[in-house]
């Protein structure tokens, strides 16, 4: 069965064995119907189609618009494929939106078709698309036609003789007739989406209604246990993008880890306060990614989220977020403050740096701040990435206090020469100070942290001092007590 989502009650029936729930133009596994792609096409072919009875409220020798995403095969010579019907060319009177590819003699033409009336007067668009989805509408306005392939309108044409209605359309096939004209134009490829209108769209109409497929097209996605989606991908032309609150009718929860992963393409991005989660990564690498605007509603700021993102100046937390990942924003080589409204009972900023609430913990001094900056007294946790890539930065004071610092907190920065441990450090993750290539002395004011050798990885030039029980300090490369 197929169902009509109009609420009509004018469900259609799945004919024939030859059909596939194949992927569909977001994506979706097993969500379009892809017809005879097994079959050897013939004109005769009875093939797998669907066939719905036609409503009262949808009369073709009135104003009307038909509409259909199709994915056409180029396996198809020398055959016509029939996308929409009502009726056939045997019977007269027909309305048939149609691939025309013609036999000899006039072999080689290719052609989308929209063809009505006793005679079947023939209107030519332009050749189709094959091998992808695409949008093909059909508008009758009074006299005139027009045909639109993906929101643009191909061509206009004067409709001469009126179309005559029949009882059933029909999807990927003509109408079958007694005798006399046996061909049935069968469709060799995917249909989806087909949405037919009793009164003519306009074009600016026609221009939204692609416009909203089509953006929904740029995002893949996947389907949660709850019946929500979340964002994995993106495909589209970049520039400026709003997530979507909703695709198909789903509502948009989250936007998945690394989803828009090095999409270099993107210059803003805007996520809505329906969307609570922004996944581990998921802007990494944005390098243009100039405007960013997370609205209200947003929960929760994935690991290392906007990594790399060069283009971003300033950013904005709103009162809603709860959770943070390590390294939100690092890297980001032209951010110049993160700022955190008042509101929110979970974090804060400070002069630009965010903190956690109680300002025990620093998560992220933007990497565009230049000079000396001193850590606040009160911080005992230094996160993950929180200065990564602040290449501008000539010292940071780390204050008695500070117990822990974490995975590659200080990499990246190029213009640290020195800096001071404090006794209190008694956690250092891997890569702390990872190719921290200007740094040459690091002074531990106590024992020197358990630590792998990954923690000055190509820092090569930094000489690590530590006090004795002598206490006074001793000259040496690595960890460990020199004898």
């Amino acid at each position: 069965m197929i169902h009509y989502t109009s609420g009509n009650g004018n469900n259609g029936a799945l004919v024939g064995a030859d059909l596939r729930f194949l992927a569909d133009r977001f994506g979706n596994p097993q969500s379009a119907l892809f017809l005879n792609i097994t079959s050897t096409p013939t004109w005769t072919l009875n093939g797998a189609y669907v066939s719905a009875p036609r409503s009262v409220k949808l009369d073709f020798s009135a104003d009307f618009t038909l509409s259909v995403w199709v994915d056409i095969s180029s396996s198809v010579t020398n055959m016509d494929e029939t996308l929409i019907s009502n009726g056939n060319d045997g019977v007269g009177g027909a309305v048939n939106l149609a691939d025309w590819c013609s036999p000899p003699p006039d072999a080689g033409e290719d052609w989308l078709q929209f063809s009505w009336g006793s005679g079947m007067a023939i209107h030519k668009a332009a050749a189709p698309v094959r091998d992808s989805w695409w949008q093909m509408t059909v508008v009758r306005s009074g006299t005139i036609v027009s045909t639109y392939r993906n929101g643009s309108v191909l061509t206009n044409c004067v409709m001469a003789a009126a179309p005559v209605n029949y009882p059933m359309i029909w999807l990927g096939r003509f109408q079958p007739v007694p005798s006399g004209n046996e061909n049935t134009w069968p469709l060799i490829g995917g249909i989806d989406d087909v949405r037919l209108y009793n009164r003519a769209l306009s074009s600016s109409e026609v221009a939204q209604l692609y416009a909203l497929e089509s953006s929904r097209l740029q995002f893949t996605y996947t389907i949660n246990s709850d019946g929500t989606a979340t964002i994995t991908g993106y495909t589209g032309s970049g520039g400026v993008v709003s997530i979507p609150s909703s695709i198909n009718g789903v509502p948009v929860v989250s936007i998945g880890n690394s989803a828009f992963r090095y999409c270099t393409n993107l210059t803003e991005v805007t996520v809505p306060g329906s969307v609570a989660s922004i996944g581990d990564q998921a802007f990494l690498g944005c390098l243009n990614l100039a405007g960013l605007t997370i609205s209200n509603g947003v929960t929760h700021i994935g690991q290392l989220a906007f990594s790399a993102c060069w283009g971003l100046t300033n950013v904005s937390i709103s009162s809603s977020v709860t959770n943070i990942g390590s390294g939100p924003f690092p890297g980001c080589i032209n951010l110049l403050a993160i700022t955190v409204d008042s509101a929110n009972a979970f974090y804060s900023s400070v002069d630009g740096v965010l903190f956690d609430k109680s300002q025990s913990t620093l998560l992220q001094c933007p990497a565009a701040k230049v000079g000396i900056y001193s850590i606040p007294s009160g911080v005992t946790n230094i996160g993950g990435w929180a200065f990564d890539g602040c290449n501008g930065l000539t010292g940071i004071s780390i204050p008695s206090g500070v117990t822990s610092i974490g995975q590659s907190s200080f990499s990246d920065c190029y213009g640290l020469t020195s800096l001071s441990v404090p006794a209190s450090v008694s956690q250092i993750a891997d890569f702390a100070f990872g190719v921290c290539t200007g740094l040459t002395n690091v002074l531990f004011s106590g024992n020197a942290p358990v630590a792998d050798s990954s923690l000055f990885y190509q820092a090569t030039n930094a000489i690590v001092y530590y006090f004795t029980s002598s206490a006074e300090p001793v000259a040496g490369i690595g960890f460990g007590k020199l004898s």
